[in-house]
């Protein structure tokens, strides 16, 4: 197929924030190469709000919200987040190039994370015939091998891709344009389960409402993630093909440059491995990235996440702010100083239900009916949001200051703005050779860096209550710290005691990062002078990142821990004593009494097994344990539980970590039946050697769990109550559905197959969520 008429140009269109100019500039520079005559326009959503980089020599036109001349973009910003509001202008977008562009030729819009690789006559014939072109996801069928994403993924977020749409200028393109606007002003939402997936869902509607409408099936239009499965990529003397066509564009929809050979965060059913034509496409791709500023311009911060004064605009906050527009007879933008006034106003005026609770209360009482329970009583209900610090969770210290203003912050004798070079080294505080958590978790730190070739100091700490030593080798014990930065791999409590032991040895002179853990959704008090010790937080699951940086006054990134097991080929099945038979299916959890007992729910395990079988059905659960003389109360509701079953094993003791990783091998399903936890390392090494998980669908193990690789269990929230220090009695954490566990734990046990594919899918994710290379990625993004 030829192009139309050379008298046609084509211009097109994309939208960006500040973060993404690397992609816009790689897409434009292809477009002109494709189309040398014609011109990429650019909205650029976020730069009033920013220091604006110079477009003077970009390849494209540059717009702002203000060139589009519709004053409620503002308000918009506010309601939505950035994928919503990103993709809610783009009909607005459309019409300002159909009035300036629509007499010379057809117009497209196309996603940043696009490459235009041919010029594409198809597309030109396409719309030379109809008003309105449309590619669909898929053009041929998924398999279905349970891999992500799969039909029913698709069906969710809509027949067609949105990250490209054709358009001539037409009156029935006009009709098209007033309908995707009117249905975008207010309701370009992600919540996909309701059926909305931002502006997608309602294009499925246009082939049947609007004439003309052309449906691109050619194979060479938008090859991405969705559809690379049935278009393999080949390369001869004509050029790039797919499926035996010229490839027109390709969609880099989930790619990141930091980790190249992951195709898509979005998928999991293609390895690029050592795929002689599928690697140098997304590897020349990410080289372009970064030649064009990708790692100047990708920790740029999204210009509508906070309001005027800086208060975060959270998910409630947003959802609260659009019910006042579109309600109540609101106005303002929340980014202006008197836009912000009059919204805060409307918040902390009386509810009209309820004349004692301001409105920010009534909502958040309502969001939250586990909190209010049975009270009726104005001052209760009031009382109980305050405890659990309710409202300034849900609106993000919109209203209440986070009580940490007068905490004392660390000045750091090294610049906060450039604290540390990679190359540099870090010394690494810890207990190394302890059996506990936050060891183990120092130790793979160590491993990453050493992936990283970071030069790395350990610093061994003394645990007087460890068990059995993990083997770790360190400079003598030297506690002399030779490089400029030190990681601290020590929770809150213990942050001031290992400052003042180490005081003499400069600790104070260095850039420090503290490596917390914690493990409910509230961050207590009187754990805040710690932030001063230190200038950075770093931590393990998205979880705990939420619930510090509600009060942290000093950064908290988010830093995955890499997860791996050791050689567990030569497992003997009297791992766990004789008492366990060669046939049984086994169950297998461990926890450390001093984790708290009621956090890690060891009874709820017990319960839901004892429900599912009984002592001659073939199975066996297995409990290990440490510290348990330290816990006799503990301990004695745990054998109360188990009673007098066979099938039953407790293991109290401390192992090599040899023996831990065979124990897990050995199992054939871990169960977690957590009330919260800070990240879940035993559930991640299980799931990484392949065994089916059965886990509390709460709190950190969701960094790496979903119901398409573990068997997630219901929940509800209940308080934490007395008696589980360290964590505050306000707080809340889940109480997972016992007969639901049960019921799991049967299915397992009943359908085997599945469960060997369930295991399997959870170890490919696990290894490609928490690998050291993620890790090393994530720590030159916090570090760059």
């Amino acid at each position: 197929m030829v192009a139309v008429s050379g008298s046609q140009i084509m211009n097109i269109c994309t939208i960006i924030c500040q973060n993404y100019r690397a992609q816009a500039r790689v897409l434009a520079e292809s477009f002109a190469a494709a189309y040398p005559d014609g011109t990429c326009v650019v909205l650029i959503l976020d730069e009033y709000k920013q220091n604006a980089t110079s477009a003077d020599s970009e390849l494209f036109e540059s717009l702002t919200l203000a060139d589009l001349g519709q004053p409620f973009f503002v308000e918009m910003a506010g309601y939505y987040d950035v994928l919503e509001f990103s993709t809610s202008v783009k009909p607005w977008l459309l019409e300002w190039m159909l009035d300036r562009y629509g007499n010379s030729g057809p117009i497209a819009y196309f996603d940043p994370d696009i490459l235009i690789t041919s010029t594409m006559p198809e597309l030109e014939m396409a719309l030379h015939d109809g008003t309105i072109a449309l590619i669909p996801h898929l053009t041929d069928a998924l398999p279905e091998d349970g891999m992500s994403p799969t039909e029913q993924h698709i069906l969710l977020a809509g027949i067609y891709n949105l990250g490209f749409i054709g358009l001539r200028d037409h009156p029935e393109t006009r009709r098209f344009l007033d309908f995707w606007k009117q249905r975008v002003r207010w309701n370009c939402i992600n919540d996909q389960p309701s059926g909305f997936f931002v502006d997608q869902r309602y294009v499925d509607f246009v082939p049947g409402l609007f004439d003309g409408v052309q449906i691109l099936r050619h194979r060479g239009y938008n090859v991405a993630y969705w559809n690379m499965s049935t278009r393999p990529f080949t390369l001869d003397e004509a050029g790039l093909l797919v499926s035996d066509v010229p490839v027109r564009f390709i969609h880099f929809s989930g790619y990141n440059p930091n980790r190249r050979d992951v195709i898509s965060a979005h998928q999991d059913r293609i390895l690029m491995g050592n795929d002689s034509n599928l690697a140098p496409i997304f590897h020349n791709y990410a080289d372009a990235l970064i030649e064009h500023g990708y790692l100047e311009f990708r920790n740029i911060p999204y210009g509508f996440d906070t309001t005027y004064s800086g208060a975060a605009l959270t998910p409630m906050l947003r959802s609260v702010y659009k019910d006042y527009l579109a309600h109540h007879n609101g106005s303002g933008s929340v980014f202006t100083h008197q836009g912000e006034i009059t919204f805060r106003a409307y918040l902390e005026h009386p509810d009209q239900g309820d004349a004692d609770l301001s409105q920010a209360e009534a909502l958040v009482a309502e969001d939250r009916p586990d909190l209010v329970g049975d009270a009726n009583s104005v001052l209760v209900i009031r009382e109980r949001l305050r405890a659990a610090g309710a409202v300034r969770t849900a609106l993000g210290g919109f209203l209440v200051d986070p009580p940490v203003a007068d905490s004392p912050v660390r000045q750091s004798a090294v610049s906060i703005d450039k604290p540390w070079n990679l190359s540099d080294g870090v010394n690494v505080v810890g207990y190394l050779n302890a059996t506990v958590g936050v060891g183990e978790v120092a130790r793979r730190l160590i491993g990453a860096m050493d992936d990283l070739s970071i030069p790395v100091w350990p610093v061994p700490l003394t645990l007087e209550v460890t068990g059995r030593r993990v083997p770790f080798l360190s400079p003598s014990g030297s506690g002399d710290l030779p490089f400029g930065h030190t990681l601290v791999c020590v929770n809150a409590d213990a942050i001031a005691s290992v400052a003042d032991n180490l005081s003499s040895r400069r600790f104070h002179d260095k850039y420090i990062s503290a490596v917390w853990w914690w493990e409910v959704d509230t961050f207590p008090d009187y754990f805040i002078d710690a932030f001063r010790y230190v200038d950075q937080v770093l931590v393990g699951s998205v979880f705990i990142r939420d619930a510090l940086r509600l009060i942290s006054p000093i950064p908290v990134h988010h830093l995955p821990i890499p997860i791996w097991v050791g050689e567990t080929r030569r497992v003997e099945r009297s791992v766990f004593g004789k008492r366990v038979g060669n046939d049984d299916f086994v169950y297998y959890f461990s926890f450390d009494y001093f984790s708290v007992f009621e956090r890690k729910n060891p009874l709820a395990v017990i319960d839901a097994y004892t429900r599912a079988f009984e002592e001659k059905d073939g199975a066996h659960l297995v409990i290990k344990s440490i510290n348990h003389e330290h816990f006799r109360e503990q301990r004695g509701l745990l054998a109360r539980a188990i009673g007098t079953r066979s099938d039953i094993t407790v293991i109290e003791q401390a192992v090599s970590v040899e023996d831990r990783d065979r124990m897990v091998a050995r199992c054939d399903c871990y169960v977690s039946l957590h009330r919260s936890e800070g990240l879940g390392m035993t559930i991640a090494e299980a799931m990484y050697l392949g065994k089916p998980v059965i886990a509390t669908g709460y709190s950190g193990n969701l960094d790496f769990m979903n119901a398409e690789n573990s068997c997630l269990v219901d929940y509800k929230l209940i308080p934490v109550g007395g008696g589980c220090a360290p964590y505050p009695t306000s707080a809340v954490w889940a109480d997972p559905d016992v007969e639901q566990a049960s019921e799991f734990m049967r299915f397992v046990f009943d359908h085997r197959a599945e469960s060997s594919a369930l295991g399997a899918r959870g170890a490919q994710s696990i290894r490609r969520t928490n690998s050291i290379s993620v890790t090393a990625d994530a720590l030159r993004e916090i570090f760059a």
